[in-house]
């Protein structure tokens, strides 16, 4: 059994999510999918796939959309409520 550590204080957040450790990979490919943003055990690898990902997420990028997001929950919105 591996060895563990378990944090109580939420400043602990940035030592423990936020690290330039490696992650175990145990626990990171519970998913099996070790190229899923998850499933990164490498900090380096996790840090040029965030930094791809980034813009996608931007201010501007889901405004962008945000006429699509609205008619996606208008269209779910309708189902929900037909029944």
């Amino acid at each position: 059994m591996q060895p563990q550590l378990h944090f109580s204080d939420p400043r602990a957040f940035d030592d423990i999510y936020r690290s330039k450790f490696t992650k175990e990979p145990w626990f990171y490919d519970a998913a099996k999918r070790p190229e899923s943003s998850f499933g990164f055990i490498d900090p380096q690898k996790s840090r040029e796939r965030q930094n791809a990902l980034r813009p996608l997420f931007s201010r501007r990028a889901v405004l962008k959309l945000e006429n699509v997001i609205q008619q996606s929950v208008a269209n779910h919105l309708k189902i929900i409520t037909a029944t």
